[in-house]
C-alpha cells in the first residue's frame, strides 16, 4: 500500500528511482514547503502570544459605565500582529492556509476597530 511504501521510503530507494533527475523539481517542492511551514509556525505563534492577554477595566465615576484600562501593551502587539499578518497574507505561499490568515486578519482588525472607538 501507499503507507507501507511511505514508512520505507530510503535516501537509497530515493536514488534507485532516479530522483536526481527531478532535483530541480525536489528542491521546488521543498523550498515551497519550508515556506509554508514558516508561515504556519507564524500564525501559531501570533495566536499563541494573544491568550495571556489581558484587557482590565475600571469604572468611570460611578456611572455604570466602564473603560478599558492599560491597553498600552494591546496596541502594540495588536499593531505588529497586523503587520506581520498582511506580511504573511502577501506571501506567494501562503495559498494552504489562505482562509485562516484572512480570518485572523479580520479578527485582528475588529479589535483594532473596536479600541478605536
Amino acid at each position: 500500500t501507499d503507507m507501507e511504501e511511505a514508512d520505507s521510503l530510503t535516501l537509497q530507494s530515493l536514488l534507485e528511482q532516479g530522483v536526481l533527475k527531478h532535483l530541480e523539481t525536489v528542491e521546488s517542492i521543498s523550498t515551497s514547503a519550508q515556506k509554508q511551514f514558516g508561515l504556519k509556525s507564524t500564525m501559531k505563534t501570533m495566536k499563541s502570544e494573544w491568550k495571556t492577554m489581558e484587557f482590565g477595566y475600571m469604572e468611570y465615576k460611578e456611572t455604570g459605565t466602564y473603560l478599558v484600562k492599560g491597553i498600552d501593551d494591546v496596541q502594540t502587539l495588536l499593531d505588529d500582529h497586523i503587520i506581520k499578518t498582511q506580511a504573511v497574507r502577501g506571501s506567494p505561499f501562503v495559498k494552504p492556509i489562505e482562509k485562516e490568515v484572512k480570518d485572523w486578519e479580520a479578527k485582528l482588525l475588529y479589535i483594532q476597530e473596536l479600541l478605536e472607538q
